[in-house]
C-alpha cells in the first residue's frame, strides 16, 4: 500500500490536470480509506526514506506512516487541482469517494450488530478471538517493554549499573 500510494502521488505530481481529473476516484478511494490512520496531535515516526525502513517500524508507526502518505498524496491531488482551477470537480470525487467509504462502514457495523442476534455463537467465537488478539497485543507490548529497558529477560541484565563512580 505504501508503494501505490508514493506511485499515486507520482502520478498526481506528473499528469497534467485535466488528465488527473478523470482518475479521481481511484486515485481518491484508497488515499481516503488510510486517512483515517492519521495522528494530528502526536507523532513518533523517525525519518523514513526507504521502504525497508518502514518494514522495520513497528505495527503502529507503519500506520500512522500509512495515514499520512495518504494525507500527502490528497494534499498533492488537491493543490494540482485547485492550481488548475479544478476544485469543483476534485470536492465532487472526493465527496462521492468519502460517501462510499461511510457507507461501506456503516454495512459492516451493522452486520456484526445483526451478527449478535442472528447467530449468537458465530458472535460470541468472534469475541472471543478478538479478546485473544488483544491479549496477545498485550504480551507483544509487555515484552518490548521488557526489552528495552532491562534488555531482555532472565538472569542476566543487558543494563548498565548504576554507580556513583563514573
Amino acid at each position: 500500500l505504501v508503494a501505490v500510494l508514493r506511485l499515486f502521488t507520482g502520478l498526481a505530481e506528473a499528469l497534467p490536470a485535466e488528465l488527473v481529473v478523470h482518475l479521481l476516484q481511484p486515485l481518491l478511494s484508497p488515499a481516503v480509506r488510510c486517512t483515517s490512520f492519521v495522528v494530528a496531535e502526536y507523532s513518533s515516526l523517525p525519518e523514513v526514506q526507504a521502504l525497508e525502513e518502514v518494514l522495520n517500524l513497528r505495527r503502529g508507526q507503519q500506520v500512522e506512516f500509512l495515514g499520512q502518505l495518504a494525507q500527502t498524496c490528497i494534499d498533492t491531488i488537491s493543490g494540482k487541482l485547485e492550481a488548475a482551477g479544478m476544485s469543483a470537480e476534485y470536492a465532487a470525487a472526493l465527496s462521492t469517494v468519502r460517501k462510499a467509504v461511510e457507507r461501506r462502514r456503516v454495512k459492516r457495523h451493522l452486520e456484526r450488530r445483526t451478527r449478535l442476534v442472528l447467530d449468537p455463537q458465530a458472535a460470541a467465537a468472534e469475541k472471543r478471538a478478538k479478546n485473544r488478539r488483544k491479549q496477545a497485543g498485550k504480551k507483544r507490548r509487555v515484552e518490548e517493554l521488557v526489552l528495552s529497558t532491562k534488555g531482555g529477560r532472565g538472569s542476566t541484565r543487558a543494563k548498565k549499573a548504576r554507580s556513583l563512580v563514573i
